[in-house]
């Protein structure tokens, strides 16, 4: 009897250690960092994800356009048991970051907090543009560069920026601001990406698409000493500074630069505006370019039937979740193929549930049901998949957790 005890504790003491090395053996270095940047600095800043050599890094998710991954992916851990991870960070808005790894062997989080006066509300810098703009008796561009068909906004959480509808309502809200202002609205690079039509639309709320005196260029040198050129992106890193090399900050549309010129056709100022939820919208040209959602939803499937009848205190905790009624979260314009994945559940091609059901979250359920039990469920997928940085940035797997808590119970199975 000693034996076998000493032989549990053994192999209890021996889960612990492999449970521990398994928390340990997928981070990221350092968890967390801090940054100090001005609303149009950029800096770049590197984490290392640490684990066992060969570790695919498949994907990241950040909560913010204002940190971009630049390593390219999929990449793999060398030898050391390390990969660096290059971000790209801008001061457009302060606070703190999500970062999410998604690996071959799970996935990681580090935060990053961007500390600084942030650029402020859209509207607001707009109307004081336009006061200096009035005050000093200047012309004003504004240039989105690269907006890549970006029709809605770039997320979910309250930090969302851009989409065309809140580009095509700039141009009447600056008439209200300051109609006596004089704006240029221009469009320049890629404007529609895979969306064809966008900047023709935006053209009818008094967008142009491109103006000679703002060149995009592989080569800026070339064209800076040219008369009539107000302004050169570049499309490429170029070791040089001058006043007519725009860079700008955010791309997608997520912010639009602004230049005050005068009267002789000098450029006297940049800034930069984010385009946020203080700017209006504009559905009528989201509705020109609407979503569509090719699944059929089929309200009266529920897969956890075939759970419940034998995990009944599991599918009661289940049926006053959120999950049983997770469609419901949606708004009719995100029921679309881009958004309703993780509020359906799949139950035949082309049809699916209206709910985040068992299936959802416990994997391989489906034979498991057909066995009648006989055939265990294949693992829990990561509540992280959609509960993401991007989606739900303020997710805490802790706190969530209780909210759905159903522990294990012994299953009734029926008896043949």
């Amino acid at each position: 009897m000693a034996t076998h005890m000493g032989s549990c504790r053994t192999a209890l003491l021996l889960l612990a250690w492999i449970a521990s090395w398994c928390a340990d053996a997928l981070s990221i270095a350092p968890p967390f960092q801090r940054v100090d940047l001005a609303p149009d600095a950029i800096l770049t800043t590197t984490y290392a994800v640490r684990a066992e050599p060969g570790t695919i890094v498949t994907a990241v998710a950040v909560d913010c356009a204002c940190l971009k991954l630049m390593t390219p992916l999929p990449a793999t851990v060398g030898a050391d048991g390390t990969l660096p991870l290059a971000f790209r960070v801008t001061g457009m808005r302060p606070g703190v970051e999500d970062i999410l790894v998604a690996t071959s062997r799970g996935v990681a989080r580090a935060q990053l907090q961007i500390v600084g006066p942030g650029a402020g509300r859209g509207r607001d810098a707009l109307a004081q543009v336009l006061a200096t703009a009035g005050r000093e008796r200047l012309t004003v561009w504004a240039v989105v560069h690269d907006l890549r068909g970006q029709v809605r906004h770039c997320g979910c959480s309250l930090g969302a920026l851009g989409g065309a509808g809140r580009l095509a309502a700039l141009p009447a809200l600056t008439a209200t601001l300051a109609g006596d202002v004089p704006v240029r609205w221009i469009l320049t690079g890629d404007t529609d990406g895979m969306r064809p039509g966008v900047g023709a639309a935006l053209a009818t709320y008094g967008w142009s698409i491109g103006a000679p005196e703002i060149v995009v260029s592989a080569d800026p040198s070339s064209l800076l000493t040219r008369p009539g050129i107000l302004a050169i992106i570049p499309t490429a890193a170029v070791a040089m500074q001058h006043q007519r090399l725009l860079r700008p900050v955010l791309d997608s549309g997520l912010a639009v630069e602004v230049l005050l010129v005068d009267a002789a056709g000098r450029l006297r100022e940049r800034r930069t505006v984010p385009v946020d939820d203080s700017v209006p919208d504009e559905p009528a040209l989201a509705a020109l370019f609407r979503d569509v959602l090719t699944s059929r939803i089929d309200p009266a499937s529920n897969p956890s039937q075939s759970c419940i009848g034998c995990h009944a205190s599991a599918g009661a905790a289940w049926a006053q979740s959120r999950h049983a009624r997770a469609l419901d979260s949606l708004k009719p314009d995100d029921r679309t193929d881009g958004c309703i994945n993780c509020h359906v559940t799949p139950v035949a091609p082309a049809v699916v549930a209206p709910a985040v059901s068992c299936q959802s979250c416990h994997q391989g359920g489906e034979a498991h049901a057909a066995s009648q039990g006989k055939l265990r469920t294949s693992g829990t997928a990561d509540c992280r998949s959609c509960h993401d940085a991007k989606h739900h940035p303020a997710f805490r797997f802790e706190l969530a957790w209780p909210k759905i808590l159903h522990g294990r119970e012994p299953a009734v199975r029926s008896r043949p």
